[in-house]
């Protein structure tokens, strides 16, 4: 697999904004077999490298080795491993809590033109309203629509980073960028341009503004979805679905073979999505202090988590209490500005 995020530049821009960020490092006599990226935590707990920055993460070993990811985290002295979206390995721990997840992905191997006639067929509806939308967009802004893959344009990541920090305070769910290190990983990854990752910025502009832009990583054959934005002033001519077609037929025609959506249950990833690959989420961990800490921490959102992503009609219930409490956190925080002679949030 050819993940961007699995890459050495991954890993080591990592530990460029976090000082937690180490690699095991893996001998198998003279010979180097195997690495395990991961973020080190208190009382010897750790989660693969970036957190919930990283789209997959993986312990890369060679298959000629016989040796457990267990016994790697027991010789960098880590009682316990958690992770969202790891490939599946052999854990070797007697302690564990591991869930299959889907990695959803976008195969075009065969070209755009085949995958389109493919995914019309199978959610025709969905794909025709995005065209219908997308032919709107051209016809009431005549001459002045445009679409670039790969830009490198940083300045579009400006907007991008404001428009999703509005969406998550509407939405109600917690901002990574609000924290430093997040918006510094995010600025060093942009820069990057190596053939095993490189900072992917493609913008959707009307008279040369964005109004969508995306931001994904790639190597030689793999384009990672990362975060997408729109102005949702554009909303009506649905900016972000506009681009995200846009973006498929711009990865193909630059060479990508596979388009990684990441895990989520969203209804666009499984419209658009023509094959998966098998990801893990849990934890592993042998009895330790940390061990009891962490779980007793966590179990209860974890168990909350798997209850209502096996319920869609209490998953939709979620979405809309969040959606609500977003709208509240949002108005509250303009109320404070207000009072303050601040100005309101920048909106989405």
């Amino acid at each position: 697999m050819e993940s961007p995020f699995l890459s050495p530049e991954f890993a080591c821009d990592v530990d460029m904004v976090s000082k937690c960020a180490r690699v095991a490092v893996v001998h198998d006599g003279g010979d180097l077999v195997g690495f395990l990226p991961f973020e080190q935590g208190l009382m010897r707990t750790a989660r693969g490298i970036g957190g919930g920055m990283a789209n997959c993460q993986a312990f890369v070993c060679s298959p000629r080795a016989e040796v457990s990811i267990g016994e790697v985290l027991r010789g960098a002295g880590v009682n316990l491993l958690s992770f969202h979206a790891l490939l599946p390995t052999s854990n070797g721990a007697q302690w564990a809590s591991i869930r299959p997840v889907d990695g959803l992905t976008i195969d075009l191997s065969h070209g755009f033109d085949d995958y389109l006639a493919a995914t019309r067929r199978r959610s025709g509806h969905f794909i025709k309203e995005i065209e219908r939308k997308r032919r709107r967009l051209d016809r009431e802004h005549p001459g002045i629509v445009g679409f670039e893959f790969g830009t490198g344009a940083a300045s579009a990541v400006v907007s991008l980073v404001r428009w999703k920090s509005a969406q998550y305070r509407r939405t109600g769910r917690p901002d990574p960028f609000a924290r430093r290190p997040a918006r510094e990983l995010l600025e060093r990854l942009v820069s990057r341009h190596e053939s095993a990752l490189t900072g992917c910025v493609s913008v959707l502009s009307v008279a040369g503004q964005p109004v969508a832009v995306d931001l994904s990583l790639r190597s030689a054959t793999a384009l990672a979805g990362w975060f997408t934005g729109y102005d949702v002033a554009m909303s009506s001519w649905s900016p972000g679905g506009v681009a995200t077609l846009d973006l498929i037929e711009g990865a193909s025609q630059a060479g990508v073979k596979t388009l990684e959506l990441g895990t989520g249950d969203e209804r666009f990833k499984r419209r658009l999505a023509n094959s998966s690959i098998e990801l893990q989420s849990g934890w592993i961990g042998r009895p330790s202090v940390g061990l009891v800490f962490n779980r007793a921490a966590h179990a209860p959102s974890e168990w909350a988590q798997r209850t209502i992503l096996a319920r869609p009609r209490l998953r939709e219930f979620t979405r809309q209490a969040l959606v609500h409490y977003g709208t509240l956190r949002t108005g509250v925080a303009r109320g404070r500005g207000a009072a303050g002679g601040e100005g309101a949030p920048a909106s989405g």
